[in-house]
């Protein structure tokens, strides 16, 4: 019975098109934000990879697809936070 109710109260796994909606806004809010808060948001980034390593790719995959501009946003801000990070 214990494992039943473990197992309805996990959320499934959203459809890669809503992966996509939560990268694109997530990467939305970035390209908006000062450089503290995009520091936060990229940390915030490599949390959600981590955490959803075991069910799959397709998130890593979605925010793979932004990573190249993440960093070069990061890149010219010229923050020694930043740097050092």
């Amino acid at each position: 019975m214990l494992f039943s109710c473990l197992e309805t109260s996990r959320p499934p796994d959203p459809p890669v098109f809503r992966l996509r909606s939560i990268v694109e806004t997530w990467f939305s809010e970035f390209l908006a934000a000062n450089v503290q808060r995009k520091l936060a948001l990229v940390y915030l980034c490599n949390d959600l990879i981590h955490k959803t390593r075991a069910d799959g790719t397709q998130f890593t995959e979605q925010f793979y697809n932004k990573l190249g501009r993440v960093i070069k946003e990061l890149t010219k801000t010229g923050d020694e936070k930043v740097s050092l990070s």
